[in-house]
């Protein structure tokens, strides 16, 4: 009689922490998954620009387009181009963007219904436009979590790239993408043209002294490629990314999900109670048999 009613006492404790556990962690669950901040996702599509050879224009057009025509991958970005993805993560490349937007680091949500921007009180004054404390955020905090936002991908086939910006913001996050490609073009265009610039002093220095015409031909060449580089960056200021699509302005918000989430915190919750009750049963009846058996039979 004493194992039947163990067996019922201990089957009622059980479904009433199967009830209350179950309840309290999703109720837990519940509210966490509630208090994660909203942030929007903008993204754009670039072209990377390849002029890097001017001179073979027109071979390098015929062939692409055959290689297009085939349906073969274009897998060809361009030194410049490759140099351009890389500076996007670098420091030297985020120092321009650190020093230019003033208000990076200062906005921390958005309020939809009249499209305002929500300052951090506790590091910014939006009514004197003055930063609390420090004037800004330590660079090396801003450079993390601008890299951690941003985000690109490489189209094999085409060489268009997107790229995206998430913030709580969804017109920082616009912004800030915008600033980010522009930047990148001003940034690459200023060290080519140094290179190309210190290129064609070295050959003007090296024409006087030498006189040699098989050596002044070839570095003739030579100059006329960097001169196109310098006319080609004088005309222009998508130098190496070019919008296919501009920058978006998100009008829904991109993480988190918050109904997936709830779902699977209910079934979290509905599974990890019965997990523990299995392993008590497991358990505990045997303990409880064994200690019965020494009493009562022995």
């Amino acid at each position: 009689m004493e194992v039947k009613q163990y067996y019922f006492s201990n089957f009622r404790a059980r479904l009433n922490f199967f009830i209350v556990s179950s309840f309290l962690i999703f109720i837990f669950l519940f509210f966490v998954i509630f208090s994660l901040t909203w942030v929007y996702k903008s993204k754009t599509i670039i072209e990377i620009v390849d002029f890097q050879d001017f001179s073979a224009g027109s071979s390098n057009l015929t062939s692409s387009s055959i290689s297009s025509f085939l349906g073969q991958s274009s897998n060809n970005i361009s030194p410049t181009g490759k140099v351009a993805l890389q500076l996007l993560e670098s420091k030297r490349f985020f120092k321009n963007i650190y020093d230019i937007d003033f208000y990076l680091g200062a906005t921390h949500g958005y309020k939809r219904f009249n499209g305002e921007d929500i300052f951090n009180k506790k590091v910014f004054s939006s009514s004197s436009e003055r930063w609390i404390g420090e004037e800004k955020p330590v660079f090396e905090i801003s450079w993390k979590e601008f890299n951690s936002n941003l985000k690109y991908v490489v189209d094999p086939k085409t060489n268009f790239v997107e790229i995206s910006y998430t913030h709580q913001s969804p017109k920082v996050a616009q912004r800030i993408l915008t600033l980010t490609i522009n930047e990148i073009n001003e940034l690459v265009k200023n060290i080519e043209l140094e290179k190309s610039q210190k290129v064609l002093e070295y050959i003007e220095r090296y024409l006087l002294e030498k006189n040699s015409t098989a050596i002044q031909g070839n570095l003739k060449a030579i100059s006329m490629n960097h001169l196109q580089k310098i006319t080609r960056a004088g005309s222009t200021n998508n130098y190496v990314f070019e919008f296919i699509e501009p920058p978006t302005l998100p009008k829904f918000k991109s993480y988190p999900k918050r109904l997936p989430m709830l779902l699977l915190s209910l079934i979290f919750s509905f599974f990890l109670p019965i997990l523990v009750i299995f392993l008590d049963i497991k358990f505990k009846p045997r303990e409880f048999l064994i200690s019965y058996k020494d009493k009562y039979f022995n």
